[in-house]
This record gives C-alpha cells, sequence and structure tokens, in this order.
C-alpha cells in the first residue's frame, strides 16, 4: 500500500537526518529536519529527544526552541511548553514570526483559551499568506484545523474541512503530511 511505502520513506528519512546530526552535531539543520520528520510521523518523544539533542549545541536556534515547544503541547506538556516558550526571544524573520504566533496559538489551545488560540491561529494564517508563503500558510491552517479537532469546538469540523480543500493543490511533502495528520485526526473524531 501506498501509506506503508511513505513510512518506509519516512523512517529512512529520520535514519538519513539522524546520521547527519551525528555526523555534524553542529548542523542544527539536521535536528531541525529529522525532528521536523519525526512530529509528521507522529512520534513526538523522539522528537523531543532529537530537539533536546540539537539545542545542546545551538541553545537558541529559534526553529529547535520552537519545535520543542510544539512537541511538549502535543504530549500535553503544557506548563513545561510555556517554559520553553517563555525562553524564546521573539523573532524578527518574518516566517519564524508565523511560526511563532501560531505555536503560542496552540499553547493558548492547550490551556482552554479558544478564542485566544484562534486569534493567534489567525494572525499567524494571515501573516503567511501576506508572504505569499502558500506552504506556511497552509501548514498553519491545518494545524489550526487540528487544535480546533483536539478541543472539541462546533467549527472544527468546518475549518477542518476548510484547511484539507486550501491545501489540495499543493505539492509540498510537509503539507502532505500535515495533511496526513489532519484526515487521521478526522477519522478519529468521526469514530467518537
Amino acid at each position: 500500500s501506498s501509506d506503508l511505502y511513505h513510512q518506509m520513506k519516512i523512517d529512512e528519512a529520520l535514519v538519513a537526518a539522524l546520521e547527519w546530526a551525528l555526523e555534524e552535531p553542529y548542523a542544527r539543520n539536521a535536528y531541525s529536519l529529522a525532528s521536523g520528520i519525526a512530529f509528521h510521523n507522529n512520534n513526538y518523544d523522539s522528537a523531543i529527544n532529537i530537539v533536546k539533542e540539537g539545542l545542546k549545541s545551538s541553545p537558541y536556534d529559534f526553529g529547535l526552541q520552537n519545535n520543542l515547544c510544539f512537541g511538549l503541547l502535543k504530549k500535553n506538556l503544557v506548563d513545561q511548553a510555556e517554559l520553553e516558550l517563555l525562553k524564546i526571544t521573539p523573532p524578527v524573520g518574518a516566517a519564524s514570526h508565523v511560526v511563532y504566533t501560531a505555536t503560542k496559538g496552540l499553547l493558548e489551545y492547550k490551556k482552554g483559551n479558544i478564542t485566544k488560540g484562534r486569534n493567534l491561529y489567525f494572525d499567524a494564517i494571515s501573516g503567511a499568506d501576506k508572504l505569499g508563503d502558500r506552504r506556511l500558510c497552509a501548514n498553519a491552517f491545518i494545524n489550526f484545523a487540528i487544535a480546533e479537532l483536539d478541543s472539541n469546538t462546533v467549527e472544527a469540523q468546518e475549518y477542518a474541512n476548510a484547511a484539507l480543500k486550501l491545501s489540495e493543490r499543493l505539492d509540498d511533502v510537509s503539507v502532505a503530511l500535515t495533511r496526513q495528520l489532519l484526515n487521521a485526526r478526522l477519522a478519529e473524531s468521526k469514530q467518537k
């Protein structure tokens, strides 16, 4: 099945990224890549461990710091994630700022502040849109829809459908993987 094929490819990619990180412990992109693959694979423990390893040599790397917060939030370790988020210097780069805003949005969802979380996600989505970054915009929208589903909001289904529609023609690996997570989450919510 194509799912099995994708799973094998994801596992191969993860191994390759980890080997790169081991060969070049200061190559922070290796850790970003490896943790990103692990996140898309729903393997939050691995992702968090990879990020922590990368932070040893690059303690102020925004991507790694943000990935750590994201992983902790996905594991519902909200207090820990909030402490890590406070350590981040708000990024100046426009794309990084979008990611940072989305992570703050996810934190608010996890704390039960739906309106605040939604507003932060809307800021992130419109920021990505203004940048003309369709990949970033789609991923922010999909992650927003997952946060809505996780919070069982009335509009969750509507947002999920909109996110899938918005991202369906984007030929991008990270978007395809994030869409997979949303589809899996939708299937779960239908079984409840």
